[in-house]
């Protein structure tokens, strides 16, 4: 990521944006519901769970059904959706511990933690070689990371509009799976797999899309993002650039979803066994509307 993240921007955006994000999370609740699926083909009985970047906790309830005899949590970075999980999930307090902390400085022992689930979370870190490393620190041997996050293309139509009218940044630099893969690797993870797939959203104008955005929380907090208002003037301009993208009727918004997994290996693992290597299934690379 070229430009680093203000994470009190970050810590804001999403508090705010906590009482109205599951009114909003299209995407988010389906890539959780695929990587909960996705989850069901591993063979892994975890104890303990991570949930990193877990929101209002929707992710963290369905980890507490699926492995009924762990303790699960929940991680973010925001106090509000963390406070709206409370709200939400009274019934699961007995087996969920809240803790508000940056997924840059994970405040866990190493080996502490048998599952690591971070569903769209990695985008906000500043250094994805440092939180891949503290995934492999506080995951115990044959412990599993399972995330998801956004690729390139997410908001690409946005971010070409506001590109043709000004030099500034709006949109994050989001990485590339093999990115991902190599820091996997570099950092100690055996095995790992990745793919992606892409989700659009359609609406009616900008306004309405600038609007879900902010009540997703998933704001600017580019530490040399522009502090003024948007004025009128600018977003009349770019209403009129991202209406040249219009189709049928609608005007999209594209997410791409990285999808992966790898695992903590044992000390006995040679090389060859796929601690080296990265697979990108080409069959599994779906596209979706």
């Amino acid at each position: 990521m070229n430009t680093p993240l203000d994470k009190r921007k970050v810590a804001r955006s999403f508090s705010r944006a906590a009482s109205t994000y599951e009114d909003v999370a299209v995407v988010q609740q389906a890539v959780l519901t695929e990587h909960l699926d996705r989850l069901s083909f591993t063979k892994i009985t975890p104890g303990r769970i991570l949930d990193l970047g877990s929101g209002t906790g929707t992710g963290a309830e369905a980890l507490i059904k699926k492995y009924t005899a762990s303790r699960v949590i929940a991680m973010d970075i925001a106090e509000g959706m963390l406070q709206e999980h409370r709200k939400r999930l009274p019934r699961f307090r007995n087996r969920t511990d809240l803790v508000c902390a940056d997924l840059d400085f994970l405040p866990f022992q190493e080996n502490s933690v048998d599952l690591v689930f971070s569903n769209l979370a990695i985008q906000w870190s500043n250094d994805l070689d440092k939180v891949i490393n503290e995934f492999r620190r506080i995951l115990k041997t044959g412990g599993l990371l399972s995330f998801t996050t956004v690729g390139p293309d997410t908001l690409r139509e946005l971010r070409d509009a506001w590109t043709s009218i000004e030099d500034k940044v709006h949109i994050h630099d989001f990485l590339d799976m093999h990115e991902i893969g190599d820091a996997l690797i570099s950092n100690g993870f055996g095995a790992p797999v990745l793919d992606v797939e892409r989700y659009t959203l359609t609406y009616p104008d900008v306004k309405s899309l600038l609007r879900d955005l902010k009540r997703l929380g998933a704001t600017n907090a580019s530490s040399d993002r522009s502090k003024g208002m948007l004025t009128r003037e600018t977003l009349e301009k770019l209403t009129d650039t991202y209406e040249k993208q219009r189709n049928n009727g609608k005007l999209p918004l594209t997410y791409e979803i990285v999808y992966g997994h790898a695992w903590v290996p044992e000390a006995s693992m040679r090389p060859q066994d796929g601690s080296t290597v990265a697979h990108f299934p080409v069959s599994d690379i779906k596209r979706r509307s």
